[in-house]
């Protein structure tokens, strides 16, 4: 089984269709004994910015100049498609909510028969 490390930075924390969205996310994706496949950063345009909670944004560093030439939610939803949704077990810290928010960001992209999986390995769970 290959393991996908995944985080993800969002608007705030309802990531449901017509609320907060991804703005970026990244991956990397490990075999079995823990050599590295594939990887990856990228920046999402956000398409409802004014819904945005302002200390998110400032979290996540968001600015338009930082963003310019980021990819649309079609472009975002096939990667997330091509590299996420096929035989890779999802790690990552209160990873369940990046799960939603990428499966969000696959069907606002067109993408609606691909789905991450929910089962998934939570490092929250070690940290206790």
């Amino acid at each position: 089984m290959k393991f996908a490390f995944i985080d993800t930075e969002t608007t705030g924390l309802d990531v449901t269709p017509n609320n907060h969205e991804i703005i970026e996310f990244c991956f990397i994706i490990e075999d079995e004994i823990g050599g590295i496949i594939d990887r990856g950063t990228y920046k999402v345009l956000p398409a409802r910015i004014d819904l945005a909670i302002p200390k998110a944004l400032e979290i996540n560093g968001y600015n338009s100049k930082n963003w310019k030439g980021a990819l649309t939610k079609p472009e975002a939803a096939q990667i997330i498609a091509e590299k996420l949704c096929q035989g890779v077990m999802p790690v990552g810290h209160n990873v369940q909510f990046d799960i939603k928010a990428l499966n969000a960001l696959l069907k606002e992209g067109g993408i609606e028969k691909r789905y991450l999986a929910h089962r998934a390995m939570d490092t929250q769970t070690l940290a206790l």
